[in-house]
């Protein structure tokens, strides 16, 4: 049983490296020049006060679950919380900096979905792992 294991992480990782070279040698990625963002195209980022006012408030949010947590509360309901913090700023950093680099705003939102994507399909894994036994 462990050889079939050790056989296919090894196929995988092979495959795993064709890929990046195939992608690698496969464009000229490395010449690609976005178009510049014009002034018209305002993001949240550009707003400082917001910025501000936002991170006062995690800050806040952030501070509260602690003590909440530390009073005797759900520790599930806390990491719930960090979880969905992490994973927001994730996804949103990611359209943040797509919108940033030229990209239109339906690239911009695809690869951020590509991003939650990836995110729960590694959620899902550690689950398996956990509960399944590694």
């Amino acid at each position: 049983m462990a050889a079939t294991y050790l056989l296919s992480t090894a196929l995988m990782g092979l495959l795993v490296l064709g890929v990046a070279f195939v992608v690698a040698r496969g464009r000229a990625w490395h010449e690609y020049q976005p178009e510049f963002v014009r002034k018209e195209d305002v993001s949240v980022g550009d707003d400082s006060a917001l910025l501000t006012v936002v991170f006062l408030v995690l800050i806040g949010l952030t501070l509260g679950a602690t003590l909440f947590v530390v009073g005797g509360g759900n520790v599930v309901l806390f990491l719930g919380v960090v979880a969905a913090l992490v994973v927001g700023f994730l996804a949103l950093g990611v359209y943040a900096t797509a919108r940033s680099n030229g990209h239109p705003h339906s690239h911009a939102v695809g690869e951020a979905i590509i991003t939650l994507g990836a995110v729960l399909l590694v959620a899902v894994v550690g689950w398996l792992l956990a509960t399944a036994g590694a």
